[in-house]
């Protein structure tokens, strides 16, 4: 039911640049993955080269990026990063996550706590959110993705709930 549309870049900066002396967080996400605008990343940099002080948290799939984009969004100064992968195989994943790429959502996430290695950083905090389902919470693969969450070296692996699809 909602129309699908890209946030005017022009628009975007005038939004910021009124309110963002007064705010204190921004959630850079909402209905849709935010890393299918072209300009996403610079969207990100721009807050944080001129509102430092603003608390900037996004979640993504991952599957938008390019190692280039993860390069430049670790070095953005965005102060956290969920990625939302359902599952610890790529079998699991593709049951809720139908068009997705386990491999690439992985290979992203990977890569963007490469980078905040490389680079020294503290931040940004990066969490990976993993929905509940029936075909992906048994011990076994709950187990894998600790390793994985361990190996990759994300901060938080957490686990999520949900109530939909109710046959899941």
């Amino acid at each position: 039911t909602r129309q699908a549309g890209m946030l005017d870049f022009d628009v975007f900066k005038r939004v910021v640049d009124e309110a963002g002396p007064s705010l204190g967080r921004i959630d850079f996400f909402n209905y849709g993955e935010a890393f299918l605008h072209k300009r996403a990343v610079e969207m990100c940099e721009r807050i944080k080269t001129r509102f430092p002080h603003i608390y900037l948290y996004t979640s993504t799939n991952g599957l938008a990026f390019t190692d280039e984009a993860v390069r430049r969004l670790m070095r953005s100064g965005i102060d956290e990063v969920t990625f939302s992968i359902d599952g610890a195989t790529p079998e699991s994943y593709v049951r809720y996550r139908q068009r997705g790429s386990f491999e690439k959502a992985v290979a992203m996430m990977r890569a963007a706590a490469g980078e905040r290695q490389r680079i020294g950083a503290d931040v940004p905090f990066l969490n990976w959110r993993y929905i509940l389902f029936r075909w992906n919470d048994s011990d076994r693969e709950m187990d894998l993705a600790r390793r994985m969450a361990a190996d990759i070296g994300v901060d938080r692996l957490c686990w999520e709930m949900t109530d939909h699809p109710q046959s899941a």
